[in-house]
């Protein structure tokens, strides 16, 4: 459960058009499975001494299914390099403000990100990294300059922005 897993949520839902991403392996007990766990990467790990620890895949879930919401239209979305992609939600009518999502699976770069259709004239980020550096914190406003966003995507990173009107 990493960008590359939230790449694949892309893959779902531009390529298969789904309409609903719910993971079927949020919470493991490993020592319930019979040879050890054969999905490390869950989102919630419950130990037999009662403790528990939210994981990384929790947080990496949380960019795309927070943002998309029922009622919500999936924009289209367009990117000119193999290791960025986007995920895009509008309001549709529902009171759940525009976002996307930017994933880069890549080394770190620049990306200029073009936004159509929305009224924000900004949008709050939050970023979870694969290296655990960020698990779904806020990294600032990012304000519309000429419709456009220009943005430092971390290596293997997922970035939400999330319409600041």
């Amino acid at each position: 459960m990493d960008a590359r897993s939230v790449l694949e949520h892309h893959g779902n839902i531009y390529c298969a058009k789904v309409n609903a991403i719910v993971p079927w392996a949020g919470i493991q007990r490993p020592a319930q499975w019979v040879r050890g766990d054969p999905n490390p990467g869950s989102a919630f790990l419950v130990r037999e001494d009662g403790t528990w620890e939210v994981r990384r895949g929790y947080w990496m879930y949380r960019q795309v299914s927070r943002v998309g919401q029922p009622g919500m239209a999936v924009a289209r979305t367009m990117a000119m390099d193999s290791e960025i992609a986007l995920i895009a939600f509008a309001a549709n009518g529902t009171s759940h403000p525009d976002a996307f999502v930017l994933i880069n699976i890549g080394a770190q770069r620049r990306v200029h990100v073009t936004v159509r259709g929305s009224r924000a004239i900004a949008f709050r980020a939050f970023r979870t990294n694969d290296d655990e550096r960020d698990l779904g914190r806020e990294i600032g406003r990012f304000a519309l300059t000429d419709g456009t966003i220009l943005y430092e995507a971390p290596a293997c990173s997922v970035t939400t922005f999330v319409a600041d009107h």
